[in-house]
């Protein structure tokens, strides 16, 4: 789409933009920014990775800089219409989200455009609610096609419903993602590439209030490029008791892409986190992530343990710190991570 999604973004926002004297329009900014630091004892390019090998590093090196430089504009044209726009300077492209929001009823609802795909509970939150400031091995792993993760956004349509505490999201997208929309010059295309004519279907239903107490499943069923089977589900439980932070995820599904090569086996992974909360400025977590790529096999599996601290400083802003020890199969490598995040949004 070499028009380009920032073009199209221009587009929905002057089509919602409020009218002159209009009572019920009204525009919305939100913002977030967040500076990370982080330090590793050496670095892998794959799974399954043997020491010896060029896909190893075993150097420890540090960064730093922005993961997110975000502003969020929301137009509200009527009470039943509006649309939304989410940039992100820190990144390329930088448009993340570009899309209308139709409320057909108090209970349903119609979006058109470029989102966050509904599927699992991480992928629901944004990313300054994250207790570890980093998303799991099976969020990275699973909207991946071997290099990069463009999947956790895609461009479709969706249809929302809600009562009281059930709630569903059910969308049919491109499959492609959102990064293939603006430049396929870095090779991606050629590497699990899901180019085809056919539609992916996503969807998540979940019973709870988001942040504080629930449970949810999650599917995805579509195509790589060559008619690949791409499919997985997933299931999450949550709970935010005010002092307790529990939270867990399981995810299974067929036909990862890896290196940009397709697996036709079974995957699989979870992850749980256990947070307390002592006074509302400290909460600390611990969490365990596991991440198979090739179901019953012992030669690549993942796992990674986290020990963290979030100073949450007040509800706009928080400081957060974790120290990784990651266990690799079928060789123990050397590439434990020390990560902190510094974020604030208005």
């Amino acid at each position: 789409m070499k028009i380009g999604v920032a073009a199209v973004a221009a587009v929905i926002l002057a089509a919602a933009a409020p009218c002159s004297g209009q009572s019920s329009g009204r525009l919305d900014f939100e913002g977030l920014v967040q500076a990370y630091f982080g330090w590793r004892g050496g670095g892998i390019s794959r799974t399954g990775c043997d020491g010896d090998s060029s896909c190893y590093d075993g150097g420890a090196y540090s960064s730093y800089g922005l993961s997110a430089a975000r502003l969020r504009v929301t137009a509200r044209a009527t009470e039943r219409i509006s649309a939304q726009v989410t940039l992100d300077a820190s990144r390329t492209p930088i448009v993340l989200d570009a899309f209308i929001d139709v409320f057909l009823a108090d209970w349903a609802g119609l979006r058109v455009g470029q989102f966050e795909l509904p599927y699992g509970f991480e992928n629901y939150i944004g990313r300054f609610d994250l207790m570890t400031g980093t998303r799991s091995l099976i969020a990275h792993r699973l909207w991946n096609n071997g290099i990069t993760s463009p999947y956790l956004r895609d461009i479709g349509i969706m249809v929302k419903g809600k009562y009281s505490l059930l709630n569903c999201e059910i969308a049919m997208v491109n499959g492609a993602g959102f990064d293939y929309s603006e430049d396929v010059s870095d090779g991606l295309i050629s590497w699990g590439r899901d180019n085809n004519d056919s539609k992916d279907f996503v969807g998540r239903v979940w019973v709870g209030v988001p942040l504080f107490a629930g449970f949810g499943f999650s599917m995805y069923e579509g195509k790589w490029e060559r008619g690949e089977r791409r499919d997985s589900w997933a299931f999450d439980l949550y709970l935010d008791t005010g002092k307790v932070i529990f939270q867990t995820e399981y995810e299974r599904g067929h036909g990862l892409m890896q290196d940009g090569v397709w697996s036709d086996t079974d995957h699989c992974g979870y992850h749980v986190l256990v947070g307390y909360r002592f006074i509302p400025l400290i909460e600390g977590l611990y969490k365990y992530d596991k991440f198979d790529p090739t179901s019953g096999s012992t030669q690549d599996t993942v796992r990674d343990h986290y020990l963290g601290v979030n100073l949450n400083f007040r509800r706009s802003s928080r400081f957060q710190v974790c120290y990784v020890w990651r266990r690799e199969e079928p060789v123990e490598l050397s590439n434990d991570r020390l990560q902190a995040f510094l974020s604030a949004k208005f």
